[in-house]
């Protein structure tokens, strides 16, 4: 029962850093995008 929760806790962190890390990508990868083509200068 501990090992279920533990495994619980361990893959919603892993899932959680996954998704959040997807997210900053995408937002960087926005900004370069309008770095690029000078958009908000």
């Amino acid at each position: 029962r501990v090992f279920d929760t533990m495994l619980g806790a361990i893959l919603g962190i892993v899932f959680a850093v996954i998704f959040s890390s997807f997210d900053d990508r995408r937002h960087l990868a926005r900004l370069q995008r309008e770095q690029r083509t000078g958009v908000g200068k």
